[in-house]
């Protein structure tokens, strides 16, 4: 089995990333839509739709050039999923597509692993939901979970809103792709909002103009205050906690000889960590919800690739082929045996 082609996917709620064991970053990557349906089979990091799921997962073999019968997978899957969930996974990867092995791991513990590290904190942001969790000996710590109802398709939604206020021509999410460019060419995390909102009131400093066909609209605060919703969510009249809140919370369940670990070893996982400062205003939003210490982020870019590039490195290492569940124990032992060598 050394010598079996082994594919790798991290398939997100909107984006599917894919590619051979052992690459740094995908090869491959398609917007995670079932044939049939159109729709998306992930919502908020669980699947909703399996036969979805399956189709979107035979697209990226065949796209990738890979024939399951004669395959290992490596497949990432989200801590907001049950781990029952991967007994469903395995009927359909090896009843369904007959992948001939196959290894899970949480996009959580592969951010980490891409690193090197097996304990340490993640701090996601999704298409729909973001979510702070821990990891202890390479596995997360599902207790330790802590959840905000916001992700990149609310800062979307509220950018658009803000542009057809300015009088553009735009409707999310049917033109969703165009929209997620706007936003990310014209958008930044601020380090210090106050400081951001002061600037962008008295100079020109921040100001860029956005061209949408042949109308110009000139963007100031609105570059960095859509973007703030996810650290404040109190300015859009939501009661939970952002993001440097529910981090502290996700490491203060941890026992208080691994807490200052935990932030030391951080990572950051999501596209949205991409925008400049990023890196750096998560860093300052967990020290000021009260982490007592510096966190430090791992890694300074890519964080919307960190689950691919850990999961291939996961899947590169020579053991891996001895470490996957086979079709045969698979059938021989039953959904189980799933549970007990991918915990």
């Amino acid at each position: 089995m050394s010598q079996t082609s082994i594919l790798v996917v991290d398939p997100g709620a909107y984006t599917v990333r894919f590619g051979m064991a052992g690459s740094f970053t995908p090869g491959f990557s398609m917007r995670n839509k079932s044939a049939a349906t159109g729709n998306r089979p992930i919502t908020e990091g669980i699947v909703t739709d399996w036969d979805g799921y399956r189709s979107v997962m035979a697209s990226a073999a065949a796209t990738a050039g890979v024939v399951p019968s004669q395959s290992l997978l490596m497949v990432t899957d989200s801590a907001l999923s049950q781990p029952t969930s991967r007994w469903t996974l395995g009927e359909h990867m090896f009843e369904g597509l007959g992948f001939q092995g196959m290894f899970v791991k949480s996009e959580a513990e592969c951010s980490l692993y891409r690193s090197g590290i097996g304990n340490g904190l993640v701090l996601s942001v999704g298409y729909e939901k973001s979510y702070a969790i821990c990891v202890k000996d390479g596995h997360i710590v599902r207790p330790s979970l802590q959840t905000l109802p916001l992700g990149g398709t609310n800062l979307l939604s509220s950018f658009t809103s803000m542009m057809v206020e300015k009088g553009a021509a735009l409707s999310y999410p049917a033109e969703e792709p165009t929209i997620h460019n706007y936003f990310v060419q014209n958008s930044f995390i601020a380090i210090d909002y106050e400081e951001a909102m002061e600037v962008a009131e008295t100079t020109d400093e921040l100001k860029k103009i956005l061209r949408i066909g042949r109308v110009s609209y000139t963007l100031n605060s609105e570059r960095f205050s859509i973007s703030e919703q996810l650290f404040n969510p109190s300015m859009i009249g939501l009661t939970h906690a952002g993001l440097g809140k529910i981090a502290v919370d996700s490491v203060n369940t941890m026992d208080l000889s691994l807490r200052a670990g935990m932030y030391k070893s951080t990572a950051l996982l999501g596209g949205f960590f991409d925008l400049e400062n990023g890196r750096i205003r998560a860093e300052a939003s967990i020290e000021l919800a009260g982490s007592g210490i510096p966190p430090f982020v791992r890694g300074s870019t890519g964080y919307s690739n960190m689950a691919y590039t850990g999961a291939s490195n996961f899947a590169g290492q020579p053991l891996f082929p001895q470490m996957v569940v086979t079709k045969q124990e698979y059938e021989e032992s039953g959904p189980i045996i799933i549970s007990q060598k991918c915990p």
